[in-house]
């Protein structure tokens, strides 16, 4: 596999995360957890070809969920709005190397693609209604090994709340 250039988010994309934060906060029915940041311009898509060329010893596989649908208003993608039905149902990731800058991707069988947010050490992933394989990505772009360490719903005030939702 070639290594994968990871765009870094503009100023402007990290200053509209921050506008939005508060807003997240409340459709998320869950004030007092960490906001996802799952918008348009915080994720880039990959090609097939790409994708089919990742190791899948080092992803991790999680079967849909049946409760999740697929709901949209004209071009605004509901299922990311909690408090309007959407996924609630996540995973916890994190690389085999804890400290380490990485990114964390998904293919499903209509995309694949990563969060242009670096994590360090865990995060959280929404769970849709079909399957899905995470992947993760270094600093560098390139695959690196990850594991599921925990799984939970949004607004349960779990362990996991106060870790990044990609």
């Amino acid at each position: 596999m070639d290594w994968i250039n990871v765009r870094p988010l503009s100023k402007p994309e990290k200053l509209a995360d921050v506008a939005m934060a508060p807003l997240m906060r409340v459709i998320s029915g869950a004030p007092s957890e960490v906001p996802q940041s799952t918008h348009r311009w915080n994720n880039a898509k990959l090609d097939a070809e790409i994708c089919s060329s990742f190791r899948d010893d080092c992803m991790v596989e999680i079967a849909g969920d049946p409760a999740a649908k697929r709901m949209w208003y004209g071009s605004l993608p509901l299922f990311h709005l909690p408090i309007l039905g959407g996924w609630k149902r996540y995973v916890v990731l994190q690389s085999e190397r804890p400290h380490i800058k990485w990114y964390v991707g998904w293919i499903t069988q209509e995309v694949c693609g990563y969060s242009r947010i670096p994590s360090l050490g865990a995060t959280r992933s929404l769970i849709g209604p079909g399957n899905v394989k995470f992947f993760g990505l270094n600093a560098a772009g390139l695959q690196i090994p990850i594991r599921m360490v925990g799984e939970g719903k949004i607004g349960d005030g779990g362990e996991w709340r106060n870790l990044p939702l990609r």
